[in-house]
């Protein structure tokens, strides 16, 4: 059973254009202002079955594996764009992720 706090915060905090995925319930009913919703362009969601994800996601945790960072198929530099749309244009199934590097 979920804070009410918990899942009001979880809309204020997201990013823009991202999603919030509750599990579980609130132990009450939670009221929002839903102009966050459209401001910020958010999908939100409900899963029933994340406990069968959460032992793995919990042992990844404890280990810090980031698996995630083996997404990225490429990193471009910011100045090279043009060339990292370009290239996912020309053979869009050999690209998971993008990455585009703001830093250089």
């Amino acid at each position: 059973m979920g804070l009410l706090e918990t899942f009001r915060l979880a809309v204020d905090v997201v990013a823009f254009a991202c999603r919030v995925v509750y599990v579980g319930y609130a132990k009450r009913e939670v009221c929002y202002d839903t102009t966050h919703f459209v401001r910020k362009e958010l999908d939100i969601r409900g899963s029933r079955n994340g406990l069968r994800v959460f032992p793995a996601v919990i042992k990844m945790l404890e280990t810090r594996r980031q698996p995630f960072l083996d997404l990225i198929t490429k990193v471009y530099p910011f100045d090279e764009v043009e060339q990292a749309l370009q290239d996912w244009d020309t053979a869009p199934e050999e690209y998971a992720k993008i990455l585009i590097d703001l830093k250089t």
